[in-house]
């Protein structure tokens, strides 16, 4: 699913890869990708202003995989996220 992503990012495709992105995230959680592409998917929905969607993604990565680097990417991404509005 990562390589599909990725292959639709190269595309100029970002709504195939966050269809693949989110699939991966909720389907294999336990995943050693799935951090990063929470934090990818994540990415996607602040470049198209969904920024509701981006905090829960980031919420669900703090809460999934604490202590981890991307839990402190994570948390620096929502202090960003603070106060911005929905596009």
């Amino acid at each position: 699913e990562m390589y599909v992503a990725k292959y639709y990012l190269k595309r100029k495709k970002p709504k195939g890869a966050k269809l693949r992105l989110d699939y991966l995230v909720s389907k294999y959680p336990d995943s050693k990708l799935a951090p990063g592409a929470a934090l990818l998917l994540s990415e996607l929905h602040i470049k198209d202003g969904e920024y509701a969607r981006a905090g829960a993604v980031l919420k669900t990565v703090l809460k999934r995989y604490a202590g981890t680097p991307q839990a402190r990417e994570a948390l620096a991404a929502l202090a960003q996220l603070k106060g911005r509005k929905e596009k």
